[in-house]
């Protein structure tokens, strides 16, 4: 998530992160014991204990990223109303908020064509 006066401000710096972002995607897949122990090493754990916290998570590829951020109504967007609605009942939001703002996958959209 970058904030939009850095979108604004930057939007090359915001490509080289996405673009980054996926090669480390790209980097675990590929040749997972080497990220699993530079991610391990870099988070003061053992390579045992970061496999079995990182087991059973699913991080989401570019794909996966441009079908919950893209159209007219992005798949996280429904969640992200979701959520509104029960802080609202739970008191813990004092007016309902539009998320929409929040997608913005232009981005992802020129990674793709990359």
């Amino acid at each position: 998530m970058v904030r939009k006066e850095v979108i604004d401000a930057r939007p090359t710096m915001v490509r080289r992160l996405l673009g980054a972002w996926f090669r480390v995607l790209d980097y675990m897949e590929t040749a997972p014991a080497i990220a699993a122990a530079a991610m391990a090493g870099s988070l003061g754990m053992a390579v045992e204990d970061y496999d079995t916290a990182m087991a059973g998570i699913t991080i989401p590829r570019l794909a996966a990223n441009r079908k919950m951020c893209e159209g007219g109504s992005p798949t996280l967007l429904y969640g992200a109303r979701g959520l509104t609605r029960f802080l609202l009942d739970s008191g813990l939001l004092r007016k309902a908020v539009d998320a929409g703002f929040l997608f913005d996958s232009r981005f992802l959209a020129e990674l793709d064509r990359a």
